[in-house]
């Protein structure tokens, strides 16, 4: 199993995640910009991207230049208190969309439910 990327310009969010992830057994890893993310999905793509939309490599230009990428298939869970920033043309891209104050159990099950992974 590849890993799922979590990513946020605010550190302490992007390694709480993360850890929760691992902790779960889901291979994950922080990456702390837009930019990083970009870089680092063009070496290896994730088998899921969870994201923010306001970083300052902004979230919604992350998402642009993902969906420009037809061979780029992993699903992508957006974390953001800004649902309305998420432009209805990118909307399509979106596996899901959860607050980003999401319980851990609530980001588990989507996880869970995206990577076809059993409940625990």
């Amino acid at each position: 199993m590849s890993k799922v990327f979590v990513v946020d310009d605010n550190p302490a969010v992007a390694e709480t995640l993360t850890l929760l992830l691992q902790t779960e057994g889901i291979p994950a890893e922080a990456i702390m910009s837009g930019f990083g993310a970009y870089s680092r999905i063009e070496e290896t793509p994730p088998t899921l991207l969870i994201m923010d939309l306001l970083m300052p490599y902004n979230g919604v230009i992350l998402l642009e230049r993902i969906a420009a990428r037809s061979e780029w298939t992993f699903p992508i869970v957006v974390l953001s208190g800004w649902e309305d920033m998420l432009e209805p043309r990118l909307a399509w891209r979106v596996s899901g969309m959860l607050p980003k104050t999401v319980h851990p159990r609530e980001l588990l099950a989507k996880v869970r439910e995206l990577l076809c992974l059993p409940e625990t």
